[in-house]
């Protein structure tokens, strides 16, 4: 019976067939802790550093590893998910504001080790915010990791989950920052 099911485990294993792109699923902005009092305006930039520019790696014992994509702009999905997070703290966006918000990419990926009847990861995003003004600057590194194991393959719902996580954690990190907030509020007369 055991040879049985190790035989029908390897067979439905193998015919699992491993995504090709992962999507991103907007972010979720809606539980902010912090509240701004004068608007203040805020320039909000993006740029992709990332060396490896695949969303998830899966590697099996004896192959190549299998590596997906990104089904959507994962920069362009956080720069706008940050700039939603501080409008509705009560900060104008706008591209000509003197207070400048770079928003670095610099990691975003979902491991996974494959074995024959189960699977574990680990994810990571990283992004470096540096805030310019006039004179100043402040610059702060954010990481966000997890990890995840199950049964049999990993599935794209599975991964795409495991990153939306992560990015989430990271933003909200971001958007929260007091020290980020300080550094944009400096100065200005309430």
């Amino acid at each position: 019976m055991k040879k049985l099911l190790l035989v029908l485990s390897v067979i439905l294993g193998g015919c699992a067939t491993q995504p090709t792109n992962l999507v991103l699923q907007p972010i979720d902005t809606s539980n902010l802790q912090h509240s701004q009092v004068a608007p203040q305006a805020i320039a909000i930039s993006s740029q992709d550093l990332r060396t490896e520019t695949y969303l998830a790696r899966v590697r099996k014992e004896g192959e190549p590893a299998q590596l997906v994509t990104a089904g959507n702009n994962p920069r362009m999905l956080m720069q706008n998910a940050i700039a939603t997070g501080f409008t509705q703290l009560g900060y104008q966006v706008s591209g000509d504001a003197t207070t400048q918000l770079q928003l670095q990419l610099d990691k975003l990926q979902v491991d996974v080790a494959q074995e024959t009847l189960e699977h574990k990861g680990s994810s990571i995003a990283a992004v470096t915010v540096k805030l310019i003004k006039p004179k100043q600057e402040l610059t702060k590194r954010f990481v966000a990791k997890g990890s995840f194991k199950g049964v049999m393959a990993a599935d794209a719902a599975q991964m795409e989950s495991e990153l939306n996580a992560r990015v989430q954690q990271l933003l909200q990190a971001v958007i929260n920052d007091q020290e980020i907030h300080q550094f944009i509020n400096q100065g200005v007369v309430q």
